[in-house]
């Protein structure tokens, strides 16, 4: 009888498990560096979008950290909390928000972007610089192919 999986790579040999394996092995380091500072990565990538413009709506927000609409707006009533944040109702259409970094949110990502900065130094001395940027333009060249529309 053939196997259910003919045709297939072993799984741990799939570019799915390597790729998920990568993503471990990069996180991991992060992750830490982020527990410190009692942020998760979803959190994290929200504050470091923001840090990168001056304010953002929710929905622009989302995409930009490549997370669901209804998590950000989880997330930013928990940075808000937190004083990370600031929401502020838009001047023109009152069901929408513009959201940015309080004073004490670009603290936060100072401090958290030195620990970072570390993690991707011992990355690029452990894997070698040029691998790492190739590997980053090749992971972008993947994912770019295959959400382009035929």
């Amino acid at each position: 009888m053939e196997s259910p999986t003919s045709g297939l790579p072993p799984f741990r040999q799939s570019l799915a498990a390597r790729l998920i394996t990568a993503r471990e092995a990069v996180i991991g380091p992060l992750r830490m560096a982020l527990r410190k500072v009692a942020l998760s990565e979803p959190q994290w990538r929200v504050l470091r979008e923001l840090a990168e413009r001056t304010s953002c709506d929710p929905t622009t927000l989302a995409s930009a950290a490549l997370l669901h609409a209804p998590s950000v707006t989880r997330i930013i009533r928990d940075l808000e909390a937190r004083g990370l944040v600031i929401r502020r109702e838009d001047g023109n259409d009152r069901r929408r928000a513009h959201v940015s970094l309080s004073p004490a949110g670009h603290m936060m990502v100072r401090q958290v972007a030195k620990d970072m900065a570390g993690v991707y130094q011992d990355f690029s001395r452990r894997f070698g610089a040029d691998r790492l940027e190739r590997l980053a333009a090749e992971l972008h060249a993947l994912s770019t192919t295959l959400t382009a529309e035929e």
